[in-house]
């Protein structure tokens, strides 16, 4: 890992082609860094001045008086490159290019940019961009920008850093985080990303020890295995990773790349990637900092089930309702906990404790009681996290928050404050925040930070079951191999069966005939009806040409129909090479499954399972997960999926046993990891549940990569 230090902090900066034209952007970096008293040496560059804002200017790097560790680059596009190679010569450390013109314009402008990476690589410099709003450090009051940071001295720095691949968003953010009651330490936009890549400028944030959350703005990630390898040692630190992702439609990609030269990949596998790997996906800006702000107190959850105490019964339905819907719960409270609640139950009310807890009564007579309810809540193993939801307004409702500090500071908990109130309750909400208390005004987005910090502790527990399970012989790779061996260069359906076969997945009864003849002979041992489907590489949709036919009852109906499908397929592809005719017994398929092996681009293997047949018009969803899966990983697909329920048994369809899906996705796990470099992919379709709650597959492809085939 880079030293990126020169770039965040530097002790020296030379500005290249600065300028005294007021308000520009070749101004502005200077005076912000004259605006906030900037600490170490500052060196214009402009051959055509001889001063700008009352500092001596140069006429090139040469002629400083030593090497800054930073240069800062506000020139036309063409010049970019000689000033960089001059920056190389000198030994400058770090570079900020925030001249715009690469490949955000074109193949030209994209040339130009990797010539920008071989200086980089060539010199060893750090290069940020080109095409960069800059770098933000508020530790050091340090604005490497030519964006506005007039309040940056109003701003402390605090312990959550800020890394976009859109640089127009950075500046805004940063204010609309503080606003937010959150402290930023360093915020980066990567612009076109030449040199220093997105999670590159995660790992490093990670590492720094004064950095506890990072939040990201993503365009596109173009190195997935770094972007897995950061996103798990970010669960080692138990640092959580925010994102917001841009372009996900067709239309927000091609924005996109038309503003940074991006070719944003697939939503849904960065998604699946998320959601193994623990990183938190806000929905929108307006969420990033609420959800920051939940993590940056550094408690999480032990558990899915949390209390809530409330005095308004409305606010605590909307809290349940949503919690259902995040897949957490109201904590079912234990009796000692119900019997420390009962003294604060009004006589009139139900003896019975509930959770949510309804005070209404009770907090208005005396806001301090609040506080011995936390403990309670606290010390119940039941409760992961605590939610207090109030009014807020006034010196009264001030006085409640003001009880639950000493309880949320002792306990290991989560604990949010929901203040429903406006203006009223300013005074409420600012002593949650000025405390490191995440506060709302929303029930509903309250649950939402606490389903994204469950959802990350989750997460940290699964990485380090992931790092055990791949502590495994190389045996299951060694079989994985050698089965795929015995296939050949052009794999048929037979052939991807009985791969699979080797591999230890259920496969229906089949044979492959070469004959009309011997197609009646292992329909009689398989026994009638059976299925009848040609064979070739060659023909991948074997319905088009009419290659399959099906409930064959008698050895007649074969014969004619071995004959018609050959003369149907040898007329349809004249040049397939065929292998022969696969006779499978036929199997009843009320419900049907799709899994497979997808290698992505950026990610490369992913496991795929989801609703087949009929249901895909109906659910049209299947859920996927980077390999290595564990049995959790496993879990989140099943539940993922909306027809979960048909698993089960629902509709009275055939119940599938939960350690058979286990097993074959596992098995699918394992031939991805074992065969990288060999298989671009296999699909199953369908699977389906035998009577005795397995899965069988009665189709399937394996795709050959191409330098395998």
């Amino acid at each position: 890992m880079r030293d990126l230090r020169p770039l965040l902090a530097p002790t020296s900066i030379a500005i290249v082609g600065a300028s005294s034209r007021l308000n520009t952007v070749a101004a502005r970096p200077l005076e912000n860094l004259q605006m906030m008293e900037y600490g170490g040496a500052l060196y214009p560059i402009n051959p055509t001045a001889q001063e700008i804002a009352g500092i001596r200017c140069y006429p090139n790097l040469e002629e400083l008086p030593e090497v800054p560790e930073l240069a800062l680059l506000v020139l036309p596009a063409q010049h970019v490159l000689p000033t960089l190679e001059s920056c190389a010569q000198r030994g400058v450390k770090a570079a900020i290019v925030i001249s715009a013109g690469f490949a955000e314009t074109g193949s030209e402008g994209a040339q130009a940019q990797v010539k920008i990476r071989e200086v980089a690589q060539r010199s060893g410099m750090v290069i940020c961009g080109p095409n960069s709003l800059g770098v933000l450090n508020f530790v050091d009051r340090i604005p490497m920008t030519f964006g506005s940071v007039a309040d940056m001295k109003d701003w402390p720095g605090g312990r959550v850093s800020l890394v976009s691949q859109s640089g127009g968003l950075l500046v805004g953010l940063a204010n609309r985080a503080f606003d937010a009651g959150v402290n930023i330490n360093y915020a980066v936009a990567t612009g076109n990303e030449a040199d220093l890549k997105l999670s590159e400028t995660i790992h490093y944030l990670a590492e720094d020890p004064g950095t506890d959350v990072i939040v990201v703005i993503i365009e596109a990630i173009r190195n997935g295995p770094r972007f897995l390898s950061v996103c798990d040692r970010l669960l080692e630190l138990g640092k959580p990773l925010i994102a917001y992702k841009l372009a996900r439609s067709e239309k927000g990609k091609a924005a996109a790349q038309s503003h940074t030269g991006a070719l944003a990949g697939s939503y849904p596998v960065l998604q699946a990637v998320f959601r193994q790997r623990g990183v938190i996906e806000a929905g929108d800006l307006d969420d990033l900092f609420a959800l920051a702000g939940a993590c940056a107190a550094g408690r999480f959850p032990t558990g899915p089930g949390f209390g809530v105490i409330t005095e308004s019964g409305g606010a605590g339905a909307i809290t349940a309702d949503r919690a259902d819907d995040l897949g957490l719960t109201t904590a079912t409270i234990g009796k000692d906990t119900a019997e420390r609640l009962k003294e604060f139950v009004p006589q009139f009310a139900p003896e019975q404790v509930t959770n949510p807890f309804d005070v209404t009564s009770i907090i208005a007579q005396n806001p301090a009681s609040v506080g011995s309810m936390a403990e309670a809540f606290f010390d119940d193993p039941a409760v992961g996290g605590l939610m207090v939801i109030t009014a807020g307004s006034g010196e009264p409702g001030k006085a409640r928050m003001q009880a639950l500090l000493d309880p949320i500071q002792a306990s290991k908990k989560p604990a949010f404050g929901v203040v429903l109130a406006g203006s009223s309750a300013t005074p409420s909400y600012q002593l949650l925040r000025s405390n490191n208390i995440p506060a709302f005004h929303s029930p509903g987005k309250a649950v939402e930070s606490m389903a994204a910090l469950w959802h990350f502790a989750r997460a940290r527990e699964r990485h380090k079951a992931r790092c055990q399970s791949q502590e495994k012989t190389a045996a299951s790779a060694a079989n994985v191999k050698e089965a795929l061996a015995g296939i050949g260069s052009a794999p048929t359906e037979y052939d991807a069966k009985r791969f699979l076969k080797q591999c230890g997945l259920l496969v229906v009864e089949e044979r492959l005939a070469q004959s009309a003849d011997q197609a009646v002979d292992h329909a009689k041992t398989l026994g009638y009806p059976v299925a009848l489907k040609v064979q070739s590489p060659d023909i991948i949709h074997k319905t088009e040409v009419g290659g399959i036919r099906l409930n064959l009852d008698n050895a007649q109906a074969i014969e004619t129909a071995y004959e018609e499908i050959m003369t149907g397929a040898k007329k349809a592809v004249p040049q397939a090479n065929i292998a022969g005719m696969l006779v499978s017994r036929m199997v009843s398929t009320p419900l049907e499954f799709v899994a497979g092996i997808q290698v992505d681009p950026t990610f490369g293997p992913l496991i795929l399972f989801g609703l087949g047949g009929i249901w895909v018009e109906v659910f049209d969803e299947a859920a996927m997960c980077p390999a290595p899966l564990i049995p959790d990983d496993v879990l989140e697909m099943v539940n993922q999926l909306r027809g979960a329920a048909l698993l089960k048994g629902a509709r009275n369809m055939p119940a599938v046993r939960p350690e058979e899906i286990q097993k074959l996705l596992l098995t699918l796990s394992e031939i991805a990891l074992a065969s990288q470099g060999l298989l671009s992919g296999i699909d199953i379709n369908p699977l389906v549940p035998t009577e005795d709650g397995r899965l069988m597959a009665l189709d399937a492809s394996l795709f050959l990569s191409r330098d395998n085939s």
